[in-house]
């Protein structure tokens, strides 16, 4: 994982784009199973949750949760809508275990690769989940 003056400057410098485009899995996803908590992990920018609200899928949610290392991107996630509960928190260490709750959708897209701890990643993630729900993970 990156240090927090590596994070605050790759923040500074890469900022994620917002548009309306979401993943054709996630949408599949989306349109094929009621979700009502959903927590994006390593949430970025929030591009992602940017483009859940565009096209609508907000009004389907009751609880959104946005996870990341920069509280730089949480601040921006924050701008998206005030629906979003933001936790700054590294998913391979969880120091904020207690706000999170269980949820039936879990998105966590192009984060594995860059944590210290891979495995207890997955672990953290999984206990998050309700029975029965899904994580769309994906990586390079």
């Amino acid at each position: 994982m990156m240090k927090n003056k590596n994070i605050t400057n790759y923040s500074e410098k890469f900022i994620h784009y917002y548009s309306d485009h979401i993943p054709e899995k996630i949408k599949e996803l989306l349109e094929n199973f009621r979700f009502t908590k959903i927590a994006d992990i390593g949430c970025g920018d929030g591009a992602l949750l940017y483009s859940l609200k565009t096209n609508n899928y907000f009004e389907k949610f009751e609880k959104i949760y946005a996870l990341d290392v920069s509280s730089l991107r949480l601040e921006r996630v924050k701008n998206i809508d005030e629906k979003i509960t933001v936790i700054h928190d590294d998913i391979s260490i969880l120091n904020n275990l207690n706000i999170l709750e269980k949820v039936d959708f879990i998105i966590c897209n192009q984060v594995i690769e860059h944590v210290s701890d891979d495995e207890k990643a997955i672990k953290n993630m999984s206990a998050f989940l309700k029975p029965g729900a899904l994580c769309q993970e994906n990586c390079v």
